[in-house]
């Protein structure tokens, strides 16, 4: 008969020395004791645990399939009622569109205002009533940073604010 030590057989079948000795203790592999020491016949306990980890394996792998399954189901639902809500807003961004292009005549200028959310900085500093001394020091702000702050947009000359991109708390600060 072929008996293994403990350690030997817990690496051999990469098993914890721990379930090894709960076998032991419950009776259920053949064992013997050579010089206080504690050896476990092969032929026992490979069958035993072997079969044991295999079935808790295979057991392993169908939760996680099922797992699998039910998250994909999820997902495609979800992704259907996205699909569903991007088509509804989709339909209100054209009758939106629709009724302004009916109903208001923009400048060129309003016009990319209101498609960006984009103001230029005068007209902006002068509606929220900035008095001319504010108004220059945030002037010579943008032209000391204009290259270098990606926030600060030209166009003609002018600085645009672009609300709906960056915010401008620090450089409308006076």
């Amino acid at each position: 008969m072929n008996y293994l030590s403990v350690k030997d057989y817990s690496i051999k079948y990469n098993i914890s020395s721990s379930s090894i000795y709960r076998k032991i203790k419950s009776g259920t592999i053949e064992y013997e004791v050579r010089g206080g020491r504690k050896f476990v016949l092969d032929k026992s306990l490979s069958g035993d645990i072997v079969k044991s980890n295999e079935s808790n394996q295979e057991q392993s792998v169908q939760v996680i399939i099922e797992e699998k399954d039910r998250f994909n189901s999820i997902l495609e639902s979800e992704v259907k009622m996205l699909r569903r809500k991007t088509e509804k807003l989709e339909r209100h961004l054209v009758l939106i569109n629709n009724y302004f292009d009916e109903n208001f005549n923009f400048s060129p200028k309003e016009q990319i205002e209101l498609e960006n959310s984009v103001s230029e900085l005068s007209e902006y500093l002068m509606k929220k009533g900035f008095d001319k001394r504010n108004r220059k020091i945030i002037y010579n702000r943008f032209n000391n940073l204009s290259g270098t702050e990606e926030r600060i947009i030209i166009k003609d000359n002018d600085y645009l604010l672009d609300f709906s991109r960056y915010n401008y708390d620090d450089l409308l600060r006076v």
